[in-house]
């Protein structure tokens, strides 16, 4: 136990060891060495890790923290799934109306068009018939035809 007249002549020093102000406290100044080493590096003088430490211990800030990483990760996550998994979604969905029987009129009539006008290219007849061919394609969504010449 270190006297009272200690903290009484160096009261900067007793406040660093921890024993309060002058004469308040009575910690013995190994005991409050002991903490202050605890606090500061995070080991007691045991050589066992504190857990207790502040720098270990999660706060409220470090969970902020924690959390905003979560969600940018899975943010990133959804993301690149989406990226990957909607070509593929919208392509099955083109496929899917192309096989429908009013893309398979629309892909007829087209192909008796260009019939048509292989047969007369100066007639008026296939224009009309690949008007009526575009205007099934716009309205039913289907891919277009492409012919071979």
């Amino acid at each position: 136990m270190m006297p009272d007249n200690f903290q009484r002549s160096y009261p900067e020093q007793a406040r660093i060891l921890g024993l309060g102000d002058a004469g308040l406290s009575t910690k013995s100044v190994e005991g409050a060495a002991r903490e202050n080493a605890t606090q500061m590096c995070g080991v007691n003088v045991w050589g066992s890790i504190n857990w207790s430490h502040s720098l270990l211990r999660p706060t409220k800030d470090y969970m902020k923290i924690v959390i905003i990483i979560c969600l940018i990760l899975l943010m990133t996550v959804l993301g690149g799934l989406i990226y990957i998994i909607a070509p593929k979604y919208f392509e099955a969905q083109q496929v899917e109306r192309d096989n429908s029987t009013k893309c398979k009129s629309y892909r007829t009539l087209e192909s008796i068009a260009a019939a048509m006008y292989r047969e007369d290219p100066e007639g008026t007849e296939w224009l009309s018939k690949a008007r009526e061919a575009e205007t099934r394609r716009k309205q039913h969504k289907c891919s277009q035809l492409v012919l071979d010449e």
